[in-house]
C-alpha cells in the first residue's frame, strides 16, 4: 500500500512538470507522428527519442499518426507506442486530413524525417503539402520548421533505389513543422515557438528554428556614422539624433522654418532577423508623420520625402548592410493653403511640434529570398539523392535540401515589410508673413457677427388678405407666426432671407417659400377654393413716423375726424 501511494505521488509530480509549462505558457496543439519504416531507428535510440516525444505531447490536445495514404489515424496511447513500420510518407494528404477535422485557429506539430521529398507517389503528396502552405489563399498564417539531430540506430534508406538501405549508427536528422491556421496572433505564435524551443532543449538533441510565415525581417545594429549637412539647402534648422530612455535613437529636427528648405543624409546599419537572405531587393524610404488633433487641416506629409541609397541590395542575417538615407523637404508656400490652413497657422504659438516614423521598407519576390547560408550550411545537405542511403554523418545529420524545402513553403506572390524605423521628431518654425493674415481673420469675424446680428434681429412684417385688411407680426431668424382661424391656419418660418409656409392637409400651396412682397398661395382641392395672402415687410422709417405724429398731437390727431368721414356724417 505503501509502495503504490509513492508511486502514485511520483506520477503526480511527473505529470505536474510535463504539464506546467503548458498551463504557465497557456499554448496547445495537435501532433502528427510520422510513422514510416525510416524512422525506426530513431526508437532504438529510445531514452532520448521518448523524452523528445513525452515532452512534445505532453501539451498536445490531440494526437496522430500518419504514414502510408489512408492511414491518418487518433492516437490516445502515448507516442512512444506507435509502431514506425509504413512503407511511405504521405505528408500532404495527412495534413489535409487533418485539416478537416480541426478549427480555426488550431495548431499542429508534425514530426517526420522528409524521407519521401523525391520520387515515387508520396513525392506528389509532399507537393500537395508545399502547397498548401505557400498558395496565395492559404488557410494558413504561421509556419515555422525547427530541423533537429537525435541518435539513431537504424536503416537509412536512398530515395531513388528502392527499397535499398544500409545500417546506420549516429545522429541523424528529423524536421518538426509548427503550422498555425489562421486566424492566430503573432504574439500567440512567438508564445508557441519559444515553447518548442524549450521542449526541444534535452540531452543529444541539437535544433534550429527557422520562421516562415509570417516572414519577419526587421533588425537594426544601430546607427553609426555622422550626419552630412547640405550647408546650402539647410540653413536655418539643427539636426541630430538623441537618445531615448529606453536607449534608442530617434532623429531630431529643430528650428525648421517652413519657408527654407532642408537635405541631410545618415547611415544606417540593418541586418535581417530572420533565417533568410533578401538578395538583390528593392529599398525605398518613406515618411510617416502623426496625425495631431490640431493638423486635422493641414497635410504635412507631402512636404517631407525620404530615400534611401543603394535602391537594391542584399539583406542577410549573416552580414550587416550599410544603407544612407537622405531627408529633404520642400519650401512650405503660405499662399497655396486654403483658408482653414492659413487660420490653423495663424493663431499659433509661432512653432509646432510633430512626431513620426521614417521607414525603410523592401520588396522582394520569391525567389529572391534564400536560406541562409550559415544555416545550409549546419543543416542542409546539398548532395545527390542517391548519398541519402550512405552511413556518414555529414550526410546523415542534416536534412536533405533543406533550403529548397523552406523555401516552397513561403508565399507564392512578393512580399513587402518594414525593415526598419527610425522615429522622427520635428520642431517646425511658421513664416512670419503669416501673422499677415490676422487682419484677414478679423474682418471675417466682424463681418460675421453682423450677419448674424442682421439674421437674428426681429423685423415687423404683415399679411393683407384678398380685402386688403392687414395682420402685423414680428419674427427673428428662425422663428415661427401662425395665421388664420379654425377653417384654414398655416405658419410661417422666417429663414433669414425668405419664410417657409407649411400648411395642414388637404390644403396646398403654390410655393412653400416666399420673401417679403410676395403671395401665398393656398388652394383646397376638396371645394376648389384659393386664398392669397400678401406678405409685407413693415419699413421702421413709418414705425419712427407714426411715433412723431402721436407725440406732437399729444395723442389726439390719429382719432381726429377726416373730410370723408364728416361728408359720411
Amino acid at each position: 500500500m505503501m509502495i503504490q501511494l509513492r508511486f502514485t505521488r511520483c506520477k503526480l509530480l511527473v505529470n505536474l512538470f510535463f504539464f506546467l509549462p503548458s498551463l504557465v505558457w497557456g499554448v496547445d496543439y495537435d501532433i502528427m507522428l510520422d510513422a514510416s519504416g525510416s524512422m525506426r531507428g530513431f526508437r532504438a535510440e529510445r531514452q532520448t527519442w521518448e523524452r523528445l516525444l513525452s515532452r512534445l505531447e505532453s501539451s498536445a490536445q490531440r494526437k496522430y499518426q500518419f504514414g502510408e495514404k489512408s492511414h491518418f489515424r487518433r492516437v490516445d496511447a502515448p507516442l512512444i507506442n506507435v509502431r514506425l513500420r509504413d512503407d511511405a510518407t504521405y505528408l500532404g494528404d495527412a495534413l489535409k486530413d487533418w485539416l478537416e477535422g480541426s478549427e480555426r485557429g488550431e495548431v499542429v506539430v508534425i514530426i517526420t524525417d522528409n524521407v519521401a521529398d523525391i520520387g515515387g507517389d508520396s513525392s506528389e503528396s509532399q507537393q500537395v503539402f508545399y502547397d498548401l502552405l505557400s498558395k496565395q489563399d492559404s488557410p494558413f498564417s504561421h509556419i515555422a520548421i525547427f530541423p533537429i539531430t537525435l541518435p539513431f540506430d537504424g536503416k537509412v534508406y536512398s530515395l531513388d533505389t528502392g527499397n535499398a538501405f544500409k545500417f546506420y549508427k549516429g545522429t541523424r536528422a528529423l524536421s518538426i513543422y509548427v503550422i498555425a491556421r489562421a486566424p492566430y496572433s503573432d504574439e500567440d505564435f512567438d508564445k508557441l515557438r519559444l515553447f518548442i524551443q524549450e521542449r526541444l532543449d534535452i540531452k543529444d538533441c541539437q535544433s534550429q528554428c527557422i520562421q516562415v510565415k509570417p516572414f519577419e525581417s526587421e533588425k537594426v545594429s544601430g546607427l553609426v556614422g555622422d550626419i552630412e549637412i547640405n550647408p546650402i539647402l539647410t540653413r536655418d534648422a539643427n539636426v541630430g539624433f538623441e537618445q531615448q530612455p529606453d536607449g534608442t535613437k530617434y532623429l531630431l529636427v529643430k528650428g525648421l522654418s517652413l519657408d527654407n528648405e532642408i537635405k541631410f543624409s545618415f547611415n544606417v546599419d540593418v541586418q535581417s532577423r530572420s533565417s533568410f537572405e533578401l538578395q538583390n531587393v528593392e529599398l525605398h524610404a518613406q515618411i510617416q508623420l502623426f496625425k495631431e488633433d490640431n493638423l486635422k487641416h493641414f497635410e504635412l506629409t507631402d512636404h517631407f520625402t525620404a530615400e534611401v541609397t543603394p535602391r537594391r541590395a542584399t539583406i542577410s542575417p549573416d552580414k550587416i548592410q550599410d544603407l544612407s538615407v537622405s531627408f529633404q523637404n520642400e519650401p512650405f508656400s503660405f499662399g497655396d493653403l486654403g483658408f482653414f490652413e492659413k487660420l490653423f497657422f495663424s493663431v499659433q504659438n509661432n512653432s509646432l511640434t510633430v512626431h513620426g516614423n521614417l521607414e525603410i521598407k523592401f520588396k522582394a519576390n520569391r525567389e529572391n529570398m534564400k536560406l541562409s547560408q550559415v544555416i545550409i550550411g549546419s543543416w542542409s545537405y546539398e548532395g545527390d539523392a542517391s548519398e541519402l542511403g550512405q552511413p556518414r554523418v555529414e550526410v546523415q545529420q542534416k536534412v536533405y535540401k533543406l533550403g529548397v524545402l523552406v523555401e516552397s513553403m513561403l508565399p507564392e506572390t512578393y512580399i513587402a515589410q518594414k525593415l526598419y524605423s527610425v522615429p522622427v521628431t520635428l520642431e517646425l518654425r511658421y513664416p512670419p508673413y503669416a501673422l499677415y493674415f490676422i487682419p484677414f481673420v478679423i474682418f471675417f469675424l466682424v463681418l460675421s457677427f453682423f450677419f448674424f446680428g442682421f439674421l437674428f434681429q426681429s423685423k415687423t412684417y404683415s399679411l393683407e388678405d384678398d380685402m386688403g385688411h392687414p395682420q402685423e407680426f414680428c419674427l427673428g431668424f428662425w422663428q415661427s407666426y401662425q395665421h388664420g382661424n379654425e377653417s384654414l391656419r398655416f405658419s410661417l418660418t422666417y429663414w433669414g432671407l425668405f419664410f417657409w409656409v407649411s400648411v395642414p392637409r388637404p390644403f396646398r400651396l403654390h410655393s412653400p417659400l416666399v420673401s417679403a412682397g410676395q403671395y401665398i398661395r393656398i388652394s383646397n382641392p376638396e371645394t376648389d377654393e384659393e386664398y392669397n395672402w400678401q406678405l409685407l415687410r413693415k419699413e421702421v422709417e413709418d414705425d419712427e413716423e407714426d411715433d412723431k405724429v402721436w407725440s406732437s398731437s399729444g395723442g389726439k390727431k390719429l382719432f381726429s375726424k377726416s373730410k370723408s368721414d364728416e361728408d359720411w356724417l
